[in-house]
Formats: C-alpha cells, sequence, structure tokens
C-alpha cells in the first residue's frame, strides 16, 4: 500500500513509533554525554577531598566536613552510574528484573520524591523477571511513576507499584493517590499529544509507555477515580515476540 493510501489510524501508528524510538536515541545519548561531563569533576573533587583529609593539619572539624562531602559526592556518582546504565539500549532482549527496574526509578526521582514529600513504595512477590530490553522496562516505569508523582499533590501522599509474577507474564500496577484523570480525558489518555492537564505534561510520555509495552506483546490500562487518584496496570509477558520468534527458528531448525 503507498503512503498516499495508507490509512491516517496506521499513519498516526507508525508515526507514534518513530518519535518512541528517536526519543529514546536521544535520552541515551544525552545521558551518556551527561554522565561523563558529570564523573570528571566529582573524581577530581573526591581526590581534594582525600588531600584534605590527610593533610595533618587539618583540623578534625574540617577533616569530619570533608569526609560528609565525600560520601556525598559517592552518592552522585552513584546517581550517575545509574542513570548512564538506565538508558543503557542492549541489542537483544534480555532478562530484566522488573523489582530492580523499580528501585532504580526510586533513585533516578529521589529529588522530585522529597521535594514534593511522596512517599514511594515497591511489593512485589515470585518471580518479577521478564525476556525484554532492559532499558524499556525501565523507561515504562519511569513514565508511569513520574506521572503519579505529579499528579500527587498533597504531601504525604502515597505512590505505589506492585508487581505479581505469574507463570506467563509479570502484572504490575502503578497507583497514585491524586486528583485523578478527568473520565473525558481517559479514554485517549495514550493518544500522541494527549496530556491530563499536569503542569508538566507534554503528551508524549503514555503514548510511549504504550508504545514499548506492545512492542513486547504485554498491555497497559488505565483506571481513575475524580479525587481518588489513577491506576495503571500492565501486563509484561515474560518472553517477547522477538525471542519467541528466535525459540521458534531454533525450534525448526532442531528439527530438520
Amino acid at each position: 500500500m503507498s503512503p498516499s493510501r495508507m490509512p491516517k489510524s496506521e499513519e498516526a501508528r507508525i508515526e507514534q513509533g518513530r518519535l518512541a524510538s528517536r526519543k529514546i536515541e536521544e535520552w541515551n545519548r544525552m545521558s551518556a554525554t551527561i554522565c561523563h561531563e558529570i564523573n570528571n569533576p566529582l573524581a577530581a573533587i573526591q581526590n581534594l577531598l582525600f588531600l584534605m583529609r590527610l593533610n595533618p593539619e587539618t583540623p578534625p572539624s574540617v577533616t569530619a566536613i570533608a569526609q560528609q562531602a565525600g560520601e556525598e559526592v559517592r552518592r552522585i556518582e552513584a546517581l550517575a552510574r545509574s542513570t548512564l546504565g538506565f538508558f543503557r539500549t542492549a541489542r537483544d532482549p534480555e532478562p530484566a528484573d522488573l523489582v530492580a527496574a523499580a528501585e532504580a526509578v526510586r533513585l533516578l526521582l529521589g529529588p522530585m520524591l522529597r521535594q514534593r514529600g511522596v512517599e514511594f513504595e515497591i511489593r512485589h512477590s515470585g518471580d518479577c523477571t521478564v525476556n525484554a530490553y532492559a532499558d524499556q522496562t525501565r523507561e515504562v516505569m519511569l513514565n508511569l511513576v513520574r506521572n503519579a508523582c505529579e499528579a500527587t499533590h498533597e504531601r504525604g501522599g502515597k505512590v505505589t507499584i506492585n508487581l505479581e509474577g505469574r507463570a506467563d507474564d509479570v502484572l504490575f500496577t502503578v497507583s497514585d493517590q491524586g486528583s485523578g484523570i478527568d473520565p473525558e480525558l481517559l479514554p485517549g489518555i495514550f493518544d500522541f499529544a494527549a496530556t491530563n492537564g499536569g503542569e508538566d505534561g507534554k503528551g508524549m510520555g503514555l503514548c510511549l509507555v504504550k508504545q514499548l509495552v506492545v512492542q513486547h506483546g504485554g498491555s497497559v490500562e488505565a483506571q481513575s477515580d475524580a479525587g481518588r487518584g489513577t491506576r495503571f496496570t500492565v501486563v509484561w509477558p515474560r518472553r517477547s515476540p522477538k525471542a519467541n520468534e528466535a525459540a521458534e527458528q531454533l525450534a525448526a531448525g532442531a528439527g530438520n
């Protein structure tokens, strides 16, 4: 079918895929550059603090401050390494622990959680490992949790991830205690350029979430009650379509 005769819905779906892929590629490059630029001066700061602690003329009070400053620098280094790994793209699907992905999101969103006074809880049961592109599992969680935090306006509100390992998939939900989504907006919440009206919403996060989940053969749904919060439910298959295809080809080859 020529592009001129392609249905508009199909054109929109293809364009969404292109935008999602382009966004991930841009974030990969940006995160790698930023982490590299951050780590260089951090290493210099650590060396200076080490020299201060070794200097016998440094007062004990200053030594204690240098020690504390060094610990904070190590925290920044850990965050930078986590961010770089967070967006690292694998060539093929690989074992990805969704609990570890949730913990990585907790680390990345730590400043937002503290600033907004949001309590973030991770619950899990069973084996929560799937065969997937690990950076994309983390990207899905990051978008859902960040949206949930932005929707939680009262300090002390809770955002919860609940993961349940099942026979063929992992079911996980992200729920908040925010104001909820307007019922008129809910049916199209995953459409490109849709927004729930949040102050930071650009209309791409949830579109990207659905694109990545569907590419892995999964599904995502949203439920919301006005004034009571929103709940996103994701079903993530243990094996991605690409992994299933490779296994079938291997089995077919063994049978010949």
